[in-house]
């Protein structure tokens, strides 16, 4: 699910901050194996931004506070790209077995599925939109919004094709993904896509999990996601084109088969997913999920029994 940006970023667990350092340089993140690679080079954007610096300083920005995530050793070879908001890159972050498997159950519920689309995103309004009028009003919007040059998504662009993966599939996973959003690996995960059960205490709420397929041509526009944490798996390199792309905090990322990208974007950290180059497509996992309690009167979560509908304040 996504949403337009808002001025505003809430505060939220695992570095979910109230500011987006919108004078930073742009770094373009170009992952090589388990030892990643960053330059800096221009995305173009209506933000203000401090002169461009070298990698060696870009890291240098960061990793006075990360040493203290325990995700970093949690995941060998993790890096973050951003603080306060987070943006984590975790390689090798799933097999290939299971990514080629994530694949295959795309495959067959499209070919099983009369109307296999998940309809409550930005990629299924954007798709009718082409199809019915050959260009997308929404993603020209976003993208004149931020100052994109239409050339990285065009609004001619279909946005890919989401479908649902199914709760078991999801569960399967928890143990490597609920560490990723600062989770206990052990901890129950409720699935709700409604806002009306919420996290608490030792459980996480999965409002969301889809696989997306885009071909050429085909990426989305900026947007926010709407949730405490977003994992983005990708499940296939993409040698041309497809980046992830935070303009306003002036980071790009190359997809990289196997790795993850974890953030917050409840409503900071607008990203959008560039146009997939020449003679390449893009796979990709996304869950959206839920961790933070809300907070009572005291400052504490809010536990609901969900059988009676009691609620506790803690």
């Amino acid at each position: 699910m996504a949403f337009l940006p808002s001025p505003a970023v809430a505060a939220a667990s695992m570095g979910c901050g109230r500011r987006e350092r919108l004078a930073a340089s742009t770094v373009v993140f170009r992952p090589t194996s388990r030892s990643p690679a960053m330059s800096t080079q221009p995305v173009k954007s209506t933000t203000t931004r401090a002169p461009a610096v070298s990698a060696d300083t870009a890291a240098a920005a960061v990793a006075p506070t990360t040493n203290a995530d325990p995700r970093l050793a949690h995941f060998p070879g993790a890096t973050f790209l951003h603080r306060d908001p987070d943006i984590l890159y975790i390689p090798d972050f799933l097999p290939p077995d299971m990514l080629a498997a994530l694949i295959d159950g795309h495959k067959a519920i499209v070919a099983s599925t009369p109307a296999p689309e998940a309809s409550l995103y930005l990629n299924a309004a954007v798709n009718a939109d082409v199809a019915a009028a050959g260009t997308s009003a929404t993603t020209a919007a976003l993208t004149a919004a931020e100052a994109l040059d239409e050339r990285e998504l065009p609004a001619t662009a279909p946005a890919g094709l989401r479908v649902g993966v199914p709760t078991d599939v999801v569960r399967e996973l928890a143990p490597t993904w609920l560490p990723a959003v600062g989770a206990p690996a052990d901890a129950s995960v409720l699935f709700d896509d409604s806002l009306v059960w919420k996290p608490r205490p030792g459980a996480v709420v999965v409002r969301d999990a889809t696989t997306v397929h885009y071909r050429e041509g085909e990426g989305v526009g900026p947007h926010v996601d709407g949730k405490d944490a977003t994992v983005l798996v990708y499940l296939s390199d993409v040698p041309a084109g497809g980046a992830t792309v935070f303009p306003r905090v002036g980071v790009s990322v190359k997809p990289v088969k196997g790795a993850a990208l974890v953030y917050c974007s409840r409503v900071g950290l607008l990203h959008y997913a560039a146009a997939v180059g020449a003679g390449s497509e893009k796979w990709v996992m996304q869950l959206l999920v839920d961790t933070v309690p809300d907070a009572g009167p005291g400052g504490g979560g809010m536990v609901v029994d969900y059988a009676t509908g009691q609620v506790t304040y803690i």
